[in-house]
């Protein structure tokens, strides 16, 4: 058995393809340098508003994510009542008792 066979192929290199298909990960690497090397936008009293750029973020975030369901799997969720109202009911019910 010889020591130049490695057991696993090194990984293939990112291409212009690969980047298009990943363009999340390209965008958050570059949000991350960006955080690092300019920090102060972002800080607390910044320019940014970081509190509100958040909050709002989410929001489209859980926007966007709503509309891409379909509307007979938004029928069919919103048909089951009896498990929202179960989840409801610990949520604002058994939950804030127990931890009061």
């Amino acid at each position: 058995m010889s020591h130049d066979a490695t057991p696993f192929p090194p990984p293939p290199k990112p291409t212009i393809a690969w980047w298009r298909t990943h363009g999340f990960l390209l965008g958050l690497g570059v949000a991350v340098l960006l955080g690092f090397v300019l920090p102060a936008p972002g800080a607390r009293g910044g320019v940014l508003h970081a509190g509100l750029v958040t909050n709002f973020g989410i929001a489209l975030i859980l926007f966007l994510q709503g509309l891409s369901l379909a509307l007979e799997q938004i029928r069919s969720g919103a048909a089951n009542w009896r498990l929202h109202l179960v989840i409801q009911g610990f949520t604002f019910v058994v939950f804030p008792v127990v931890a009061w």
